[in-house]
């Protein structure tokens, strides 16, 4: 059954439905733990949202693997993150304005079906790393912490150029590597 996959979310078939139709019960509103915890679920969020049309995607075989690829952070980095931005409120409405727009990109992908993904899923694309773009700078001092506290023990990133960065400064809306890998699977 071409485009057709199992919703974890409603344990059925869906085929050539909107995303919308089938993220009915999808968390909205804000998650306990602060502003990060926030950004964090709604980025977990978009990642569930993409992957729910896993099949459209090239190099995965299954929805949890997409899912796990695009969720860059594990439980240990996320906490670490969330540790550090909750307690500098300099960093709220960098967090914030983030927050937005992991929701809008996620809400606009919503509307789009999985056979149409490719050609109107770029759009969403595009307004998503417009409203990052947007979004004032997380402060240096939160960064800094970040990268030594946080990621002191993760491996760097290999951009496809071969250059390695920090880790941290993957998807973080500023493109680092000089290819701009360390954003494209954002």
């Amino acid at each position: 059954m071409p485009n057709a996959h199992i919703s974890r979310f409603s344990n059925v078939v869906v085929t050539s439905l909107s995303l919308s139709s089938m993220l009915a019960c999808a968390p909205s509103g804000p998650t306990p733990g602060g502003p990060a915890r926030e950004w964090f679920e709604a980025r977990r969020h978009k990642s569930e949202v993409v992957c729910m049309c896993w099949e459209m995607l090239e190099g995965y075989t299954s929805e949890a693997e997409c899912v796990t690829d695009l969720d860059t952070f594990g439980p240990r980095i996320e906490d670490c993150h969330v540790e550090i931005y909750d307690k500098l409120d300099e960093s709220d409405a960098a967090i914030s304005c983030l927050t937005e727009a992991e929701r809008d990109y996620s809400t606009c992908l919503m509307d789009v079906s999985c056979d149409e993904l490719a050609s109107d899923g770029e759009a969403c694309a595009m307004a998503y790393d417009a409203a990052k773009n947007a979004c004032p700078h997380i402060p240096h001092d939160a960064e800094d912490e970040v990268n030594d506290k946080c990621f002191a023990d993760v491996s760097p990133f290999t951009c496809d150029d071969g250059q390695e960065i920090p880790m941290s400064h993957t998807c973080d809306s500023h493109p680092d590597c000089n290819d701009g890998s360390d954003e494209s699977q954002c």
